[in-house]
């Protein structure tokens, strides 16, 4: 991971930070990455407690990694080329699942896709025998926090 590229103010609020310099995980882990990079502009922030973090590194349950995922933005595109008997269904049942209030925050791409959510359309499109992947309105990566 390029340290010069960590944007410390795409950090969660509520994200939970380590400082644990010895541990030989820490170039690797997201929560010590954002603790490197913590500013001043929180007065508190979530910390790990130093003495729950087991000596194995390899065991530690806090460890979060740098890897990006790749996340959807938007379902506008999702149904275009569905036919529209199915596509109405199709709707019903993301709505069913997800939620009105989810539904619309990702048709107006306030909130990421997930990769397990776009796994859900993905079975979804099968369900209804469409073998085409789904397709959101754009693709952007980013940690898992």
């Amino acid at each position: 991971m390029q340290e010069d590229t960590f944007d410390y103010e795409a950090v969660p609020y509520h994200f939970v930070h380590c400082f644990k310099e010895q541990c030989p995980r820490a170039g690797s882990c997201l929560r010590y990455i954002a603790g490197e990079h913590c500013t001043t502009k929180n007065y508190f922030i979530h910390v790990v407690n130093p003495k729950r973090i087991p000596e194995d590194a390899e065991k530690c349950p806090y460890f979060l990694s740098t890897e990006k995922i790749r996340v959807a933005w938007g379902v506008k595109k999702l149904l275009m080329n569905v036919p529209l008997e199915k596509a109405n269904a199709m709707k019903r049942q993301l709505l069913a699942h997800f939620g009105r209030n989810a539904y619309y925050r990702f048709y107006r791409k306030e909130v990421h896709i997930s990769p397990a959510d776009q796994e859900f359309v993905r079975k979804l499109f099968r369900q209804y025998g469409i073998a085409e992947e789904p397709v959101f309105d754009e693709y952007t990566e980013t940690y898992n926090w």
